[in-house]
């Protein structure tokens, strides 16, 4: 009988430079950034760039992909828009990642591999920013 053997796409530092780059031109661009993270994909075998922003609950997704899409076409490195996704601060894998780990603004760059947060498993992720919640107004 053959075996399938699936071997895991690799996050490479090509796209951890890319990831750190890009969220430091939309900072630029002043386009808010609460959350940055590269998140593999187990199911599909992987990675997407998380971008959290209240932009995207203000202005919608679309607007917010324009923005994203903009500073990418000013980078030269291979990631493409079909491989990051725009979310609201609110989006429950935001918050799961918020509920264990809290940076500052400046990109930071940690690896979270096979854990167990808050009862969510995370087969592997790279965490740029991850922003407390702002209170209500």
């Amino acid at each position: 009988m053959a075996e399938e053997t699936l071997v895991k796409e690799a996050l490479t530092d090509q796209m951890i430079t890319a990831g750190a780059e890009l969220t430091e031109r939309l900072d630029r661009a002043q386009w808010p950034v609460v959350a940055s993270l590269w998140l593999f994909d187990s199911e599909n075998n992987h990675w997407r760039l998380v971008l959290a922003s209240p932009a995207v609950n203000q202005d919608g997704p679309r607007e917010s992909y324009r923005h994203v899409s903009n500073a990418l076409r000013e980078m030269n490195t291979g990631v493409q828009l079909e491989n990051v996704s725009v979310v609201s601060p609110e989006d429950p894998v935001v918050q799961v990642f918020r509920s264990a780990y809290r940076t500052g603004r400046d990109i930071e760059g940690r690896r979270v591999f096979r854990s167990a947060i808050n009862g969510h498993f995370v087969d592997d992720a790279y965490l740029y920013r991850i922003l407390p919640m702002a209170p209500a107004a």
